[in-house]
């Protein structure tokens, strides 16, 4: 089983987009979203600041998981349009 780098982990909304989710996940552990953006390997520096707009950085689901500790799979089916 893997361990989770984050103690609290909050559900998934059925209808809620990735960016909101890891918004939430970062408040539920009283981090600042810049410091999860980096746990999930995204250059803070090239994150547009209008909006939620990542720019071209990319949020692998595979790092997600490693620090919720959700399965991947489940992850990849929430978030996929």
């Amino acid at each position: 089983m893997d361990r989770k780098i984050l103690p609290f982990v909050p559900k998934v909304y059925d209808d809620e987009s990735l960016i909101s989710y890891i918004y939430r996940l970062s408040h539920a552990n009283n981090h600042d979203i810049a410091w999860t953006y980096e746990l999930l390997g995204i250059n803070v520096n090239k994150i547009r600041t209008r909006g939620f707009l990542l720019g071209k950085e990319k949020i692998e689901t595979s790092k997600l998981a490693g620090i919720t500790g959700i399965d991947q799979m489940h992850l990849v089916q929430f978030f996929t349009p």
